[in-house]
Protein backbone atom coordinates (compact mmCIF):
# COMPACT_ATOMS: atom_id res chain seq x y z
CA UNK A 1 0.00 0.00 0.00
CA UNK A 2 0.93 3.64 -0.33
CA UNK A 3 2.71 5.44 2.48
CA UNK A 4 0.13 7.82 3.97
CA UNK A 5 2.66 10.67 3.82
CA UNK A 6 2.84 10.32 0.03
CA UNK A 7 -0.90 10.87 -0.40
CA UNK A 8 -2.39 14.36 -0.75
CA UNK A 9 -6.11 15.17 -0.65
CA UNK A 10 -7.73 18.16 -2.32
CA UNK A 11 -11.35 18.78 -1.24
CA UNK A 12 -13.99 18.97 -3.94
CA UNK A 13 -16.19 22.02 -4.22
CA UNK A 14 -19.08 23.40 -6.24
CA UNK A 15 -18.79 25.31 -9.50
CA UNK A 16 -18.39 29.06 -9.32
CA UNK A 17 -21.82 29.51 -10.96
CA UNK A 18 -23.33 28.11 -7.74
CA UNK A 19 -21.47 30.71 -5.69
CA UNK A 20 -22.71 33.45 -8.03
CA UNK A 21 -26.32 32.26 -8.11
CA UNK A 22 -29.01 33.94 -6.04
CA UNK A 23 -29.80 31.77 -3.04
CA UNK A 24 -33.54 31.35 -2.55
CA UNK A 25 -35.62 30.10 0.39
CA UNK A 26 -37.32 26.71 0.04
CA UNK A 27 -40.15 26.79 -2.52
CA UNK A 28 -42.68 25.46 0.03
CA UNK A 29 -43.55 25.99 3.67
CA UNK A 30 -41.83 23.80 6.25
CA UNK A 31 -43.94 21.85 7.04
CA UNK A 32 -45.65 22.09 3.64
CA UNK A 33 -49.37 22.50 3.20
CA UNK A 34 -51.37 19.84 1.35
CA UNK A 35 -51.50 22.00 -1.77
CA UNK A 36 -47.75 22.65 -1.92
CA UNK A 37 -45.64 20.31 -4.01
CA UNK A 38 -42.34 19.11 -2.51
CA UNK A 39 -39.65 18.28 -5.03
CA UNK A 40 -37.00 15.96 -3.61
CA UNK A 41 -33.95 16.18 -5.82
CA UNK A 42 -31.78 13.17 -6.70
CA UNK A 43 -29.15 14.91 -8.85
CA UNK A 44 -27.10 12.08 -10.30
CA UNK A 45 -26.25 10.11 -13.40
CA UNK A 46 -26.96 6.41 -13.20
CA UNK A 47 -24.28 4.19 -11.66
CA UNK A 48 -24.95 0.96 -9.75
CA UNK A 49 -23.32 2.32 -6.58
CA UNK A 50 -25.66 5.33 -6.56
CA UNK A 51 -28.45 2.94 -5.46
CA UNK A 52 -31.15 4.83 -7.34
CA UNK A 53 -33.25 1.66 -7.48
CA UNK A 54 -34.20 2.30 -3.85
CA UNK A 55 -36.18 5.42 -4.75
CA UNK A 56 -39.56 3.78 -5.60
CA UNK A 57 -39.44 1.91 -2.28
CA UNK A 58 -38.62 5.11 -0.37
CA UNK A 59 -41.51 6.85 -2.15
CA UNK A 60 -43.85 4.05 -1.06
CA UNK A 61 -42.77 4.30 2.57
CA UNK A 62 -42.99 8.11 2.54
CA UNK A 63 -46.51 7.89 1.13
CA UNK A 64 -47.47 5.55 3.98
CA UNK A 65 -45.85 7.75 6.62
CA UNK A 66 -47.38 11.01 5.40
CA UNK A 67 -50.45 10.40 3.25
CA UNK A 68 -51.19 14.11 2.82
CA UNK A 69 -47.70 15.01 1.59
CA UNK A 70 -47.66 16.15 -2.04
CA UNK A 71 -44.19 15.11 -3.18
CA UNK A 72 -42.07 13.74 -5.98
CA UNK A 73 -38.55 12.40 -6.29
CA UNK A 74 -36.94 14.03 -9.31
CA UNK A 75 -34.12 12.02 -10.89
CA UNK A 76 -31.79 13.11 -13.69
CA UNK A 77 -30.72 9.95 -15.52
CA UNK A 78 -30.70 9.32 -19.28
CA UNK A 79 -34.12 8.70 -20.76
CA UNK A 80 -35.13 5.60 -22.70
CA UNK A 81 -32.55 3.42 -20.97
CA UNK A 82 -32.96 0.07 -19.18
CA UNK A 83 -32.16 1.84 -15.90
CA UNK A 84 -34.95 4.39 -16.36
CA UNK A 85 -37.35 1.63 -17.38
CA UNK A 86 -36.51 -0.39 -14.28
CA UNK A 87 -36.94 2.52 -11.84
CA UNK A 88 -40.12 3.90 -13.40
CA UNK A 89 -41.52 0.40 -13.90
CA UNK A 90 -41.02 -0.45 -10.25
CA UNK A 91 -42.60 2.88 -9.29
CA UNK A 92 -45.68 1.96 -11.30
CA UNK A 93 -45.93 -1.55 -9.86
CA UNK A 94 -45.70 -0.12 -6.33
CA UNK A 95 -48.37 2.48 -7.09
CA UNK A 96 -46.08 5.48 -6.65
CA UNK A 97 -45.43 6.41 -10.28
CA UNK A 98 -46.88 9.88 -9.65
CA UNK A 99 -44.17 10.36 -7.01
CA UNK A 100 -41.13 9.50 -9.15
CA UNK A 101 -40.19 11.61 -12.17
CA UNK A 102 -37.17 11.49 -14.47
CA UNK A 103 -36.37 14.81 -16.14
CA UNK A 104 -33.24 13.51 -17.85
CA UNK A 105 -29.71 14.94 -17.64
CA UNK A 106 -29.54 18.60 -16.64
CA UNK A 107 -26.91 20.98 -18.11
CA UNK A 108 -24.36 22.17 -15.56
CA UNK A 109 -25.46 25.81 -15.90
CA UNK A 110 -29.03 24.88 -14.88
CA UNK A 111 -27.97 23.19 -11.65
CA UNK A 112 -28.65 26.15 -9.33
CA UNK A 113 -32.18 26.50 -10.72
CA UNK A 114 -32.85 22.82 -10.07
CA UNK A 115 -31.78 23.12 -6.44
CA UNK A 116 -33.88 26.28 -6.06
CA UNK A 117 -36.95 24.34 -7.20
CA UNK A 118 -36.29 21.53 -4.72
CA UNK A 119 -36.83 21.19 -0.99
CA UNK A 120 -34.28 18.51 -0.14
CA UNK A 121 -31.33 16.85 -1.85
CA UNK A 122 -31.55 13.07 -1.48
CA UNK A 123 -28.51 10.92 -2.21
CA UNK A 124 -28.80 7.16 -1.47
CA UNK A 125 -25.29 6.36 -2.73
CA UNK A 126 -23.18 3.53 -1.33
CA UNK A 127 -19.82 4.85 -2.48
CA UNK A 128 -18.36 8.28 -3.22
CA UNK A 129 -14.98 9.93 -3.28
CA UNK A 130 -16.26 13.50 -2.86
CA UNK A 131 -19.49 14.10 -4.74
CA UNK A 132 -20.04 17.67 -5.91
CA UNK A 133 -23.75 17.46 -5.08
CA UNK A 134 -22.98 17.76 -1.38
CA UNK A 135 -21.37 21.23 -1.59
CA UNK A 136 -23.85 22.23 -4.32
CA UNK A 137 -26.76 21.52 -1.98
CA UNK A 138 -25.08 23.30 0.91
CA UNK A 139 -24.38 26.50 -0.99
CA UNK A 140 -27.95 26.39 -2.36
CA UNK A 141 -29.31 26.28 1.22
CA UNK A 142 -30.87 22.85 0.71
CA UNK A 143 -30.50 20.21 3.44
CA UNK A 144 -29.13 16.79 2.57
CA UNK A 145 -30.52 13.35 3.31
CA UNK A 146 -27.86 10.76 2.53
CA UNK A 147 -26.41 7.38 3.42
CA UNK A 148 -25.10 6.78 6.92
CA UNK A 149 -21.61 5.93 5.72
CA UNK A 150 -18.16 7.28 6.61
CA UNK A 151 -17.52 9.12 3.33
CA UNK A 152 -20.78 11.06 3.65
CA UNK A 153 -20.07 12.03 7.26
CA UNK A 154 -16.55 13.15 6.36
CA UNK A 155 -17.90 15.66 3.84
CA UNK A 156 -21.31 16.71 5.15
CA UNK A 157 -20.69 16.52 8.90
CA UNK A 158 -23.75 18.15 10.57
CA UNK A 159 -25.13 19.47 7.27
CA UNK A 160 -26.95 16.21 6.52
CA UNK A 161 -29.36 13.79 8.11
CA UNK A 162 -28.26 10.20 7.64
CA UNK A 163 -30.22 7.01 6.96
CA UNK A 164 -29.49 3.30 6.79
CA UNK A 165 -28.69 2.93 3.06
CA UNK A 166 -30.34 -0.50 2.95
CA UNK A 167 -33.60 0.65 4.57
CA UNK A 168 -36.22 2.50 2.46
CA UNK A 169 -38.28 2.96 5.62
CA UNK A 170 -35.46 4.68 7.46
CA UNK A 171 -34.84 6.93 4.44
CA UNK A 172 -38.53 7.86 4.33
CA UNK A 173 -38.58 8.56 8.07
CA UNK A 174 -35.59 10.88 7.81
CA UNK A 175 -37.08 12.76 4.85
CA UNK A 176 -40.41 13.14 6.64
CA UNK A 177 -38.69 14.20 9.86
CA UNK A 178 -36.78 16.91 8.03
CA UNK A 179 -39.60 18.14 5.84
CA UNK A 180 -41.98 18.57 8.78
CA UNK A 181 -39.56 20.23 11.21
CA UNK A 182 -38.67 23.89 10.56
CA UNK A 183 -36.03 23.73 13.29
CA UNK A 184 -34.27 20.67 11.84
CA UNK A 185 -34.46 22.10 8.33
CA UNK A 186 -32.96 25.45 9.33
CA UNK A 187 -30.31 23.75 11.46
CA UNK A 188 -29.02 21.65 8.55
CA UNK A 189 -28.99 24.65 6.22
CA UNK A 190 -26.99 26.62 8.79
CA UNK A 191 -24.47 23.81 9.24
CA UNK A 192 -24.20 23.53 5.46
CA UNK A 193 -23.13 27.16 5.22
CA UNK A 194 -20.44 26.55 7.82
CA UNK A 195 -19.11 23.51 5.95
CA UNK A 196 -19.10 25.20 2.53
CA UNK A 197 -17.26 28.21 3.99
CA UNK A 198 -14.30 25.93 4.75
CA UNK A 199 -14.17 24.41 1.26
CA UNK A 200 -12.04 25.98 -1.48
CA UNK A 201 -13.48 27.80 -4.47
CA UNK A 202 -12.38 26.75 -7.97
CA UNK A 203 -9.30 29.02 -8.01
CA UNK A 204 -8.20 27.89 -4.55
CA UNK A 205 -8.70 24.26 -5.61
CA UNK A 206 -6.45 24.83 -8.64
CA UNK A 207 -3.78 26.41 -6.43
CA UNK A 208 -3.90 23.40 -4.09
CA UNK A 209 -3.29 21.07 -7.04
CA UNK A 210 -0.48 23.32 -8.21
CA UNK A 211 1.23 23.36 -4.82
CA UNK A 212 1.06 19.56 -4.58
CA UNK A 213 2.62 19.16 -8.03
CA UNK A 214 5.38 21.65 -7.22
CA UNK A 215 6.08 19.82 -3.98
CA UNK A 216 6.27 16.51 -5.85
CA UNK A 217 8.68 18.02 -8.41
CA UNK A 218 10.82 19.39 -5.58
CA UNK A 219 10.99 16.02 -3.85
CA UNK A 220 11.88 14.31 -7.15
CA UNK A 221 14.64 16.85 -7.82
CA UNK A 222 16.04 16.30 -4.31
CA UNK A 223 15.89 12.53 -4.79
CA UNK A 224 17.82 12.74 -8.08
CA UNK A 225 20.40 15.11 -6.60
CA UNK A 226 20.89 12.75 -3.66
CA UNK A 227 21.31 9.79 -6.04
CA UNK A 228 23.93 11.62 -8.13
CA UNK A 229 25.88 12.62 -5.00
CA UNK A 230 25.93 9.02 -3.81
CA UNK A 231 27.01 7.80 -7.26
CA UNK A 232 29.82 10.33 -7.43
CA UNK A 233 31.02 9.35 -3.96
CA UNK A 234 31.05 5.66 -4.89
CA UNK A 235 32.98 6.28 -8.14
CA UNK A 236 35.58 8.48 -6.44
CA UNK A 237 36.15 5.84 -3.79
Amino acid sequence: GQDAESISVVPNTCGDHYRQAQVTPPPVSIPPTETEHCQILVFSSYYPHKRLEIIPYVALQLKKLNSTLNFSFVITIKKNTPEEKAILGKSKSLGVDQHVQNIGPVPIKEGPKLYAESVIMFMPTLLETFSAVYPEAMISNRPIVTSDLDFAHSVCKNAAIYFDPLSPLDAARKINQLITSPESYANLVDHGQKVIAKLPNQEEKYLLYESILLEMLGKEANRKNSYHRKTETTLSA
